[in-house]
């Protein structure tokens, strides 16, 4: 194939472009369980030193000049939390920065001795539009109540649901806010507690972030039936 010539792979990113805004927006929501309160702060540092390199790229990738003044586009949106030895993350942004990200975090996680565990509890692409308005990160202090009651097949869909709609409902607020200064106290009926953060970590009807990885974004073999044949088959003419 020459290689100016479009993949199927380009014109389809040129399409959501021309279609759906920022070209498609993917939302997930992580959740982690580390080893200790002390290894959630490192592991906080860590997801934000990864969200930070991926969003310098894309500033560099779509960095606009007009009128001699350079404007920098939010490439990364979410919501970063962190309670006991628990953690949850909802990520906003393109599909290919997103999966960058999580490749990222894969590399921590699936070592030996890692100080956190992480799996993907809810995963959408082709989002219209952004819920937070910037990617936002904090500890909370006092712990909500325990989560009673267990994950199973028949309740996890309305969990998860529950869960991803009361975080989007944080960011609207947040958005219709405007505030400098982010207040979590406000929207303390929507923070999930650390017992369900937890619950979602351990349950094993989640990817866990290496798994997602392999399954998304890494390499496959595709080798077709005509191909196993031999001798090979002659060119048609």
């Amino acid at each position: 194939m020459n290689k100016d010539e479009p993949t199927l792979f380009s014109h389809y990113n040129e399409v959501r472009e021309s279609y759906i805004p920022e070209g498609g927006l993917t939302s997930v929501i992580i959740c982690a369980q580390t080893k200790s309160d002390t290894d959630t702060v490192k592991v906080m540092a860590l997801h934000r030193e990864i969200v930070e390199i991926e969003e310098n790229i894309e500033k560099l990738k779509h960095l606009e000049i007009i009128d001699n003044k350079k404007f920098d586009k939010v490439s990364l949106t979410g919501l970063l939390l962190g309670q006991g030895n628990s953690v949850i993350h909802l990520l906003e942004g393109p599909s290919n920065s997103v999966l960058h990200i999580l490749t990222q975090l894969s590399n921590y996680t699936s070592i030996e001795n890692s100080l956190h565990t992480c799996r993907i509890v809810y995963n959408v692409e082709d989002r219209p539009k952004r819920y937070f308005p910037e990617w936002y990160s904090s500890i909370l202090s006092d712990e909500k109540s325990a989560y009673e009651g267990d994950i199973t097949e028949d309740n996890s869909v309305d969990i998860v649901h529950d869960l991803a709609t009361n975080l989007l409902e944080v960011g609207h607020g947040i958005q219709e806010g405007a505030a400098e200064v982010l207040e979590l106290d406000i929207y303390a009926d929507y923070l999930p507690s650390k017992g369900l953060i937890l619950a979602l970590a351990e349950s094993q009807l989640f990817f866990k972030v290496e798994e997602f990885v392999e399954v998304f974004a890494g390499p496959f073999n595709l080798q077709l039936e005509s191909e196993r044949t031999w001798p090979l088959e002659k060119l048609i003419n």
